[in-house]
């Protein structure tokens, strides 16, 4: 039993261009084989081709498992950005095996005159940007250092300067993801120093707790800011942030409360905004009036028979979240240039 993989290295803009590569062996064998060998492969079988390119080992490869037809343009796939809008597209893992879901199980069928992987040969020098800090370990709101490394050791001896353990990013849906080799970083990316991994020694907190105080303070004062031109009156900073019951138990907590007249803005802050954050939000929301039955506790108990809003804060907001947060009848404040700002639905500013 065998499996045949179509290559084609990206640049080359031919069909003619396609090799295969053949890996033998039972099912179990194969879909166990992981894809640091499939590399391997891969380079013995284009060696000559691949110096030229001055590339010399197995890991200065990059794979992407592909299903490209004959119809296919391949003068248009000039960078790994244009792979990456490829149908079913992704960049296989080194350390996946080729019968993995995403990559090439025996149920899935191989189409035998298709391209199945791009080969991408890269070079191990990376040019990125990392989120700037201020003296005491506060993010400077929208600026990056750039930065330029050539080797794993490089960039090994800069975390540990930092005493931090990766890199981390938002994708475009806000779920945070860590990288912690050079191998792993791409060109022009922004990143932050990933918090889990930091500790602030001097004050003796944590990074998060630095970048949590930072963020509520700047988006509570964008609100309030916000709210005074919009409704024309005062705005009352709830002191009060965790609800008891009469047994002293916490039944409910808020990021920041804050009142204008009848009007209550209950406060969800987060590094990066997430559908599920939205959700919940809107669930607790819909929780806090019956809450409010259960406090013995005479400042909240003043914020029964009034009208609750809630509002999302997050230093990394992706428009698409703040539309359908909108829609839902929530305030949300993000950052726009050097600042945060705040945006309300119609029907709110229209009160």
């Amino acid at each position: 039993m065998s499996i045949s993989l179509n290559c084609l290295v990206l640049g080359d803009t031919s069909f003619d261009s396609v090799f295969s590569v053949e890996i033998n062996g039972d099912a179990n064998r194969i879909n166990n084989m992981k894809v640091t060998m499939l590399k391997k492969f891969i380079f013995n079988e284009i060696k000559n081709k691949l110096s030229i390119k001055g590339i010399k080992d197995p890991v200065d490869l990059r794979l992407w498992k592909v299903d490209i037809g004959e119809g296919c343009k391949l003068d248009e796939i000039k960078s790994e950005e244009d792979i990456k809008k490829l149908p079913d597209s992704r960049m296989m893992q080194t350390l996946e095996k080729l019968g993995d879901e995403p990559n090439f199980p025996f149920d899935k069928k191989l189409v035998d005159n298709h391209i199945h992987v791009i080969v991408v040969p890269f070079s191990k020098e990376k040019t990125f940007y990392i989120q700037a800090y201020d003296k005491e370990g506060n993010p400077i709101l929208n600026q990056y250092d750039l930065y330029n490394m050539k080797s794993e050791n490089e960039f090994d001896k800069f975390l540990r300067r930092i005493d931090a353990k990766g890199l981390g990013f938002f994708d475009s849906v806000g779920i945070e993801h860590v990288v912690t080799s050079l191998d792993s970083i791409d060109n022009d990316m922004k990143y932050h120093i990933n918090s889990s991994y930091l500790s602030a020694i001097k004050s003796q907190i944590t990074w998060t707790q630095i970048e949590d105080r930072s963020i509520e303070e700047e988006t509570s004062l964008a609100l309030q800011n916000s709210l005074n031109k919009i409704f024309k009156s005062s705005v009352r900073i709830f002191k009060s942030r965790i609800m008891f019951n009469e047994k002293k138990i916490a039944i409910m907590e808020w990021d920041g409360i804050m009142v204008v007249d009848d009007k209550v803005f209950l406060c969800e802050t987060k590094h990066n905004m997430t559908l599920d954050h939205i959700n919940n939000l809107r669930l607790r929301l819909k929780e806090f009036p019956n809450k409010l039955l259960f406090t013995k506790d005479d400042e909240f108990q003043e914020l029964m028979n009034k009208n609750y809003f809630g509002v999302a804060c997050a230093s990394f907001f992706p428009e698409s979240l703040r539309s359908v947060a909108i829609e839902l009848g929530i305030i949300t404040v993000y950052p726009s240039g050097n600042r945060f700002i705040a945006d309300f639905p119609d029907h709110l500013i229209k009160s």
